[in-house]
């Protein structure tokens, strides 16, 4: 039995919102795209098919979903919300979607934490509680199946 999903990341407003600069704003927006671009290519290694949006030729969802040949896109082209169809179990799609959202998110937070926060850790005091406290559990991921 085909079943679709629909699949949305959040929390996108508040996220956004606390964006200062406009370049803050551009970050905010691109890795809450990238984090979609995974979400989306875990639901489809998961054998879901993705409906909505149309990715076969966005440049950020195929340098996700393929080698990542070259430099990575600049421009967040990837919606927080998507549509999948599968055959399968829909829990099983949206638990692969979810698992390729947190491992994305937490390659990113590795990174800064090593290129940013990593040296000025003997300057605080429970820095490394306070960064997981911030980071673990950020995103929320809700989804729905129902006939197409």
């Amino acid at each position: 039995m085909t079943l679709r999903l629909d699949i949305s990341i959040g929390p996108v407003q508040g996220f956004v919102a606390q964006s200062r600069r406009t370049r803050d704003l551009w970050g905010s927006s691109f890795l809450l795209s990238f984090l979609s671009a995974h979400a989306m290519h875990g639901a489809q290694g998961a054998g879901a098919r993705i409906i909505r949006p149309v990715v076969e030729n966005d440049p950020l969802y195929r340098w996700v979903a393929d080698s990542r040949d070259g430099d990575a896109p600049r421009i967040g082209s990837v919606p927080n919300h998507f549509v999948v169809e599968s055959e399968g179990d829909p829990s099983g799609v949206a638990a692969a979607s979810v698992l390729a959202l947190e491992t994305a998110w937490q390659r990113v937070c590795d990174a800064v934490w090593k290129r940013f926060v990593e040296h000025a850790l003997t300057a605080g005091a429970g820095t490394r509680d306070i960064w997981s406290r911030q980071v673990t559990g950020f995103w929320e991921v809700m989804w729905t199946a129902g006939d197409p």
